[in-house]
């Protein structure tokens, strides 16, 4: 196990036995560092740093083909492609919409706009 201080970045592999633990670290995955001071009256706040585990790769396997896909290929390259006509489109029909008349009545006022007409009139 390998220990990695957060206050100067430095790496340890073991905390020293003369070293006083100062703070706990709050069991195995807290994230408050212990804080420790050793013999040379330094102060290190240690976070353990888990080792990886390097497995190692297994070669990958060669692809294999795929004897009947390559034949169902080959038979499909040698079919003859249907002619290509184009096909005919519909012309659009265009008629003239007729004109909308607005249902406003001139008559008939919304409470806001009459608020502002009153308060425009003083």
């Amino acid at each position: 196990m390998s220990y990695r201080c957060t206050i100067c970045d430095g790496s340890f592999t073991e905390i020293p036995e003369d070293a006083l633990e100062i703070t706990g670290g709050r069991g195995y995955r807290s994230r408050h560092p212990a804080l420790f001071r050793f013999s040379d009256g330094t102060v290190h706040a240690l976070r353990k740093v888990p080792v990886k585990k390097q497995q190692p790769q297994e070669p990958s396997p060669e692809p294999k083909e795929n004897s009947e896909l390559l034949l169902e290929a080959n038979v499909l390259a040698e079919l003859p492609t249907p002619p290509t006509q184009p096909v005919p489109q519909p012309e659009p029909k265009t008629e003239p919409l007729p004109p909308i008349e607005p249902d406003i009545e001139e008559t008939s006022i919304s409470a806001m706009r009459l608020a502002w007409q009153q308060r425009s009139s003083k």
